[in-house]
């Protein structure tokens, strides 16, 4: 993740292979060649898995990530330990946040991810004027059912496709 590489340490011309554009992107500024880059998870691992992957490899993660990186590596036979950089702290929803959502005025939600997305769902009680945009069918999946008509799913699970399907959303449009 960017945060993996914003609070880890820096590369020294060693390889990273990053989920995402971005992450690729910090990386190289951070002193890392970046060697695979994929949009998610699951493909990340099936390209190491298919590539020449031999040595031991690090997952620098959050204490909350999914995806087990580390333990598919591991079960293909590459060797993947996880150093943990950072951790996020979930933080309630306040009371200003909950007023909006139950107010009049149309609210847009972005969820990144699958944990923000599950504790949104768990204290949103009374949001009825919202409309929300997953990051991927894993975060809308996230909130369970409760929230089906209001949520959209972004093109593809990046910044830049959130940042638009907020833009389509903003204009009074459905379908990021």
């Amino acid at each position: 993740s960017s945060n993996g590489v914003r609070f880890g340490p820096h590369g020294m011309g060693r390889i990273a292979h990053c989920v995402g554009e971005r992450t690729a992107q910090q990386a190289r500024q951070r002193g890392w060649c970046v060697g695979v880059t994929a949009p998610d998870a699951d493909r990340l691992v099936a390209a190491l898995i298919g590539g020449d992957e031999t040595g031991q490899m690090v997952h620098l993660a959050g204490e909350q990530r999914r995806g087990q990186i580390a333990e598919r590596l591991g079960a293909a036979g590459i060797p993947c330990r996880v150093q943990v950089p950072y951790s996020q702290h979930l933080i309630p929803l306040s009371n200003a946040a909950n007023a909006a959502l139950t107010g009049e005025v149309p609210v847009i939600v972005p969820l990144f991810s699958a944990r923000t997305a599950a504790q949104f769902g768990a204290q949103a009680c009374d949001a009825t004027n919202i409309s929300i945009l997953a990051m991927s069918d894993a975060v809308a999946d996230a909130l369970g059912d409760r929230f089906g008509d209001q949520t959209q799913i972004a093109q593809a699970p990046t910044g830049d496709d959130m940042r638009r399907g907020v833009e389509i959303l903003l204009q009074g449009h459905r379908s990021p």
